[in-house]
């Protein structure tokens, strides 16, 4: 994993880190010394006169900032936002401003900014070093400055939590819920995957507490100043991100195969999952080394983000097991559209709560287990299920995908759900 080069700087406090130079392969830890509660390489550490470092988050301590000032030589105009309350700043470098970082509105008598107005509000050009310490809400704020910002931070140290995640934040940085249990390696990655496409690069890397990391970013290339221009409901992070990581060795490539191989799943998940890890092959090795089937179970690639406002439960509660989610600004735009539901509930709960977001909508239900008439004209009870070949098997009948979608007379799909655990689906 890059750590600062011998003859940059390096210094972190409290756990977040610094970098004041980022080379090719940066390596600090042959040369790193304590410095009050910092650790730095400090051959390199020349501090221009309008280094602007901010600090999200404070709570009334300002340890990181004062020894940020001690360590710049004074040389660093220092902000420190929070709007939970209002506290003196100890030093004349600092600047303190009751806001929080969102979007431009007040909650309950707090200000939010979103990060182009607070450097507009500030009048900043540019921004060298961004700290962030917002309990949870690093998984709302980071994509939004990633995917929003005119002006990115040369530097990013932020505390991330693993299992605490405020109001706001977007499916694709939510762990998923697995049979092996909580899945939190999706939402990292992620999120990494906004930062490499961004331009940044891992410089650090630091255990706190049970399920909390500490990271610090860097970007290299100064040139990439701003961010991925683009909305949280439309993000492409998908196959068209094409970062430039440090490899992971041919024996950890092999052994990550090897673990999906492994897995009972059918063909076309194993895809999946094999694309996925194509990506995450690119990463720095001490990932690999890290993780367990837990992180390695069900994680796919998104490609998509739809808004956590947007994305509905249908058909249940959204916690239970029997729901499902649908992207509603998807179904909404859709002037026409067909839905095939494979698994049916006698009640056809599903069904009827699709239809309240699009009633345009014309839904397949298919189920060879149950005999049902449709409380609604638009949607059609077929009894079959969905098989490897056209059969039928004590008494039920079975149809392939292909053999199915002739019969329907259906030529596109836009939703398909399934709640059949045993199915296996032949494209």
């Amino acid at each position: 994993m890059p750590f600062c080069s011998i003859g940059s700087a390096i210094a972190g406090q409290d756990g977040y880190w610094v970098c004041t130079e980022f080379l090719q392969a940066p390596d600090c830890r042959n040369d790193i010394k304590t410095v009050d509660n910092f650790w730095s390489c400090k051959e390199f550490f020349t501090p221009k006169k309008d280094c602007v470092i901010l600090s999200i988050g404070s709570r009334g301590e300002w340890g990181f900032e004062e020894n940020m000032i001690q360590l710049t030589d004074g040389k660093c105009k220092i902000y420190t936002l929070d709007c939970t309350g209002s506290w003196t700043p100890p030093h004349p470098l600092i600047t303190f401003k009751q806001w929080c970082l969102g979007n431009d509105e007040i909650i309950e008598g707090r200000r939010y900014k979103s990060w182009n107005n607070i450097l507009s509000s500030l009048g900043l050009k540019h921004v060298d070093y961004l700290k962030m310490d917002i309990e949870g809400w690093e998984w709302v704020v980071l994509p939004h400055i990633l995917q929003t910002a005119t002006i990115l931070p040369n530097m990013i140290s932020f505390e991330i939590h693993m299992d605490w995640q405020q109001q706001g934040t977007l499916f694709a940085y939510k762990p998923v819920e697995t049979e092996n249990g909580k899945d939190h390696m999706r939402p990292v990655m992620n999120l990494f995957k906004l930062f490499y496409a961004s331009g940044f690069r891992t410089a650090s890397r630091k255990a706190w507490g049970h399920n909390c990391e500490v990271f610090t970013m860097v970007k290299p290339d100064r040139s990439i100043n701003n961010g991925l221009g683009i909305g949280g409901s439309d993000t492409p992070i998908g196959k068209n991100v094409k970062p430039t990581m440090y490899a992971l060795s041919t024996e950890s490539a092999k052994a990550i195969v090897q673990e999906v191989q492994t897995k009972n799943w059918n063909q076309e998940r194993k895809a999946e999952v094999l694309e996925f890890w194509d990506f995450a092959a690119q990463l720095p090795e001490s990932y690999a080394a890290r993780l367990t089937n837990k992180q390695i179970f069900n994680v796919f690639p998104i490609s998509y983000e739809c808004e956590s406002t947007w994305f509905r439960a249908i058909g249940g509660d959204p916690k239970s097991p029997g729901s499902h989610w649908a992207c509603v600004d998807n179904l909404r735009s859709a002037p026409t559209c067909n839905i095939v539901s494979l698994g049916a509930t006698s009640n056809f709960q599903w069904e009827t709560d699709l239809l309240a977001l699009n009633d345009k909508c014309q839904i397949h239900t298919l189920d060879c287990d149950m005999d049902l008439i449709s409380p609604h004209p638009n949607v059609k009870f077929h009894k079959i299920c969905i098989g490897t070949k056209d059969e039928v098997i004590d008494g039920k009948k079975y149809q392939t995908w292909a053999s199915a979608l002739s019969n329907l007379r259906v030529k596109q799909i836009e939703y398909l759900v399934s709640s059949k655990r045993h199915l296996v689906l032949m494209f």
